[in-house]
């Protein structure tokens, strides 16, 4: 009987032992660093381009404006989307920051669909519209970036 007992406890030690070495699947702050940093200098170079893109929109035609700011649009979706994907660590602060910068970046491609709408139609008091939108709302990607950036690349 005692042998019975001892091999069903080895055999429970077993499987916790091995249970326990499949490792941890949490990520660190260290470890969404890596993907953050690049998605982080993407959302930089992008406003860097869009405050471009604004200032020299006098001069150009309605279908060059359309193409470039469809552009713009689509590039804000693919960061939003690589940010949303990118695995971060279960930190309150990062995970509403990172949602928060998702959402605004999102905000901003529509802005910048809307303005690439209205040079497609040809309407120049849509086109203001949506530019003082994307101004506004650029403050939803600004200030959720300087954020997540203190906490996640400033970080130890």
């Amino acid at each position: 009987m005692s042998r019975t007992i001892f091999g069903l406890l080895t055999a429970l030690i077993v499987a916790c032992a091995v249970a326990s070495c499949g490792g941890s699947d949490t990520t660190t702050t260290a470890d969404f660093r890596k993907d953050y940093a690049p998605i982080s200098a993407a959302i930089r170079g992008l406003g860097t381009e869009v405050g471009s893109a604004v200032t020299s929109a006098k001069g150009k035609s309605d279908l060059e404006l359309q193409e470039q700011f469809a552009d713009l649009a689509d590039r804000a979706n693919v960061v939003a989307g690589d940010l949303e994907k990118a695995k971060a660590p279960d930190d309150e602060a990062i995970t509403s920051a990172r949602a928060t910068l998702v959402a605004g970046l999102q905000k901003a491609a529509d802005d910048l669909d809307a303005i690439s709408g209205a040079a497609a139609a040809g309407d120049a008091d849509a086109a203001k519209a949506a530019t003082i939108r994307l101004a506004r709302d650029s403050a939803g990607i600004r200030e959720p970036r300087r954020k997540l950036d203190q906490l996640v690349l400033s970080a130890n």
